[in-house]
């Protein structure tokens, strides 16, 4: 009963989520599919605290832990790390595109220009590695990834044709950010629960990353995107 209602509930507000950038946001498609969607998700925490389930697929404890320190927050850090790797991933070529290829037709210089979100992700990924057992302090360290992640992700939003310099090293240190982030915080999900409550956890936070990410792959983004810089 429980997967059922979660499936019935999941499905259609990831719909309403995708729909939203293809419809209005109060045309029926967006509008219908989120208010079923959140109401059975209702009625599957309902069923998840007060039915008679002997093993919940949500146990409370899981978000109760240390005031949600343990796995919520985390949980809460996974969906916004991922949120900003699509975003950047839409969003970085679109701008080598729209300012510094003409349109994309030095195809050769723009796969020059792909190439610093890459070796920025493999960075901060060497840097966890690397220093994380050092610094500790991990949900600290999960802070700061995310804080640098955010900020410079969001200084993309200053981009002009004469600035690219700085773009690559805004997206360089944002998905830098993004690196050490997105292992730690799936890292510390799993250490945030109970041994026995690990598939539990690996359940959860893989739900929260999928959905936080499903609004950032729309294609009508790219366009939007675009009329905004020719505005």
């Amino acid at each position: 009963m429980g997967a059922f209602l979660f499936i019935g509930g999941a499905v259609p507000v990831l719909m309403g989520i995708v729909w939203a950038g293809v419809y209005p946001s109060n045309d029926p498609h967006v509008v219908a599919t989120l208010v079923v969607g959140f109401v059975i998700l209702i009625c599957f925490a309902l069923w998840e605290t007060l039915g008679p389930v002997k093993y919940p697929l949500t146990p409370t404890s899981v978000f109760t832990s240390s005031w949600g320190r343990d796995f919520t927050a985390p949980a809460v850090a996974l969906g916004v790390v991922n949120m900003f790797y699509y975003s950047s991933s839409i969003l970085w070529p679109t701008m080598i595109q729209a300012f510094y290829t003409d349109g994309g037709k030095d195809w050769k210089y723009a796969t020059v220009l792909s190439l610093p979100q890459g070796f920025a992700i493999l960075t901060g990924a060497i840097f966890l590695s690397v220093f994380g057992s050092k610094i500790k302090h991990w949900h600290w360290q999960l802070s700061g990834s995310t804080f640098i992640m955010v900020l410079f992700g969001s200084l993309l939003g200053i981009v002009t044709p004469t600035n690219k310099g700085t773009m690559i090293a805004f997206l360089f240190l944002s998905q830098t950010g993004f690196g050490w982030a997105l292992y730690l915080s799936i890292a510390i999900t799993q250490m945030g629960v109970e041994h026995h409550n690990l598939g539990v956890s690996g359940g959860i936070s893989g739900a929260v990353r999928f959905a936080a990410g499903s609004s950032k792959g729309i294609p009508s983004e790219d366009q939007y995107f675009l009329n905004f810089l020719g505005n």
